[in-house]
């Protein structure tokens, strides 16, 4: 039902976009993707059943997008989407961004403005277009930086409300960018416990405010890019009203303080691409469960991936990747938080190797494969795997993935 329902939407998303017609003196244009994957597995659950023996199907994402320009100062641009990725990910159809672009000042050596609205995070390489297989390094995301299976939509990742200030200078050969983001008071998706917490929390967590900085540079017209990315997020706790016990341990209201910071890298050759990322994060949690030491709450976690990509011809690509995700830096390998928590030690960690490919039919229809050899759990989503919190995840794990997709 979910795949009629995906390509359902994704041919009236066809249809509309056919009939579109620019009026006079307007520049308007439409867009949009559709993409079907499908995720085999040994060991654990990714984006649905996977290891059933037909696999699983819940892997669909389908996008429209418009713009429109009665200005050359000024835009404004939606995008709606129906995303499907196993139980964490479920949405029918949202507005994934729509925002007001203002650009008051624009010279040959640069330019800045101002959004509004709902905006796209940017941060690291790839957030701001993960939402299209396109335009992302792999079909499944570098898990390390970009929290793909863990639930990063609900727990507003991609984008939120509030307003962003850009700045661009160009001299030479360096292209320099800024963005600088606010975000005010919004709730978070009904998952979003699973991704901050790896539990059920029973109550609800709503984004009080958030910043958000990045800095990056283009040297020769790509050749080398370089990024740092560094965000805060102050969350509040509203809990159900269930009295705490060992199944619903947050059981008070309370605050939840995250930070962020990435490191991002890539240097281009006509045919090879070398693309690294590392993060190291810091979460707050002593005031959501009652009597908990910071010494246990503060969680450091950190991620990062080597990936490097070659394109054997202008239709045929392949990549090999190296993407590792820590729950805690100060107990890398788990044995901490075995003792204190009692789940398996590999619950702390994920060192996931990955090869994949990729071929383009024609310029608007490509399909992708991959396959994962994992150590660890650290990014296994609980929705998806109903004994994870049983300790029940296998430690060494593989999956393999293909996906095709359309855009026009």
């Amino acid at each position: 039902m979910g795949s009629l329902r995906c390509w359902g939407i994704g041919l009236a998303a066809l249809g509309l976009a056919g009939t579109a017609v620019a009026g006079p003196g307007e520049d308007v244009q439409i867009h949009g993707f559709v993409s079907q994957g499908f995720v085999l597995s040994e060991g654990n659950n990714v984006n649905g059943s996977s290891t059933d023996s037909s696999g699983s199907a819940k892997y669909q994402e389908l996008g429209i997008n418009g713009s429109w320009r009665p200005r050359g100062d000024l835009m404004l641009a939606a995008q709606f989407a129906s995303v499907r990725a196993g139980e964490a990910t479920d949405e029918y159809l949202t507005l994934e961004y729509g925002l007001l672009d203002y650009t008051p000042w624009q010279a040959e050596n640069g330019r800045f403005g101002l959004r509004a609205g709902k905006v796209k995070l940017p941060f690291g390489f790839y957030n701001e277009s993960r939402d299209a297989v396109f335009t992302r390094p792999g079909i499944l995301m570098p898990q390390g930086i970009y929290l793909e299976t863990s639930g990063a939509r609900e727990f507003g990742y991609f984008s939120v409300y509030g307003g962003q200030f850009y700045a661009d200078w160009y001299a030479g050969n360096h292209a320099l960018y800024l963005e600088a983001g606010a975000y005010g008071d919004q709730s978070l998706g009904d998952s979003a416990d699973i991704a901050i917490l790896r539990a059920d929390a029973k109550g609800t967590f709503r984004n009080d405010r958030g910043f958000l900085v990045r800095l990056l540079e283009d040297y020769d017209g790509g050749r080398f890019r370089a990024a740092l990315s560094w965000a805060t997020v102050d969350l509040s706790y509203t809990p159900s009203g269930e009295p705490f016990s060992g199944s619903n341990p947050f059981a008070m209201p309370g605050k939840l303080d995250f930070r962020q910071t990435i490191l991002s890298f890539q240097y281009n050759w006509p045919r090879l691409s070398l693309t690294a990322e590392y993060t190291w994060r810091n979460f707050k949690l002593d005031d959501l469960i009652p009597g908990l030491s910071s010494s246990v709450a503060d969680l450091e976690p950190s991620g990062a991936y080597l990936q490097a990509t070659y394109r054997a011809t202008p239709k045929w690509s392949g990549f090999l990747r190296y993407d590792e995700q820590i729950r805690d830096s100060s107990d890398r390998d788990g044995r901490k938080a075995e003792a204190r928590f009692g789940l398996p030690r590999y619950y702390q960690f994920a060192h996931d190797w990955t090869v994949g490919t990729r071929y383009d039919l024609t310029s608007n229809l490509a399909a992708w494969a991959e396959f994962h050899y994992v150590d660890g759990v650290a990014w296994v989503n609980p929705l998806d795997n109903p004994d994870f919190n049983a300790g029940a995840a296998e430690r060494y794990w593989n999956l393999a993935t293909v996906m095709i997709g359309y855009r026009f």
